[in-house]
């Protein structure tokens, strides 16, 4: 969308193999820069039925300076439940789902050219 032209994005997906189908993956955009984050968003696969997004997460980012990744990825852990199954039990998804926020937000300022 046209409001979001010159976000900072990237997406991450996590599986057994490179060509497997994602056990979970992430989408995250924000606008601003890392030291004051604007209109953050983070959106999960694999935590629940359907893809979700974080609004806690967001709000908690909004206007912040981007944290470190292990405070990213501790509060995406709190905010996650997901289910258990035999791609990996609930505990292992909600630590890839932390690691996988946590690498996604900040490779986002690491693009070549910085902006999507």
């Amino acid at each position: 969308p046209a409001e979001r032209a010159g976000a900072f994005v990237a997406t991450r997906k996590f599986g057994r193999t490179a060509t497997d189908l994602a056990i979970l993956s992430v989408a995250v955009s924000y606008l601003g820069s890392p030291e004051s984050l604007e209109k953050p968003l983070v959106a999960l696969a694999g935590v629940a039925e359907t893809a979700v997004r974080l609004p806690e997460l967001e709000e908690r980012l909004e206007g912040r300076r981007l944290p470190d990744r292990d405070a990213l990825e501790a509060w995406t852990r709190d905010l996650v439940d997901p289910p258990g199954d035999l791609r990996g039990s609930a505990a292992f998804k909600r630590r890839i789902a932390g690691a996988l926020v946590g690498w996604a937000l900040h490779q986002a300022v690491n693009i070549p050219g910085g902006k999507a």
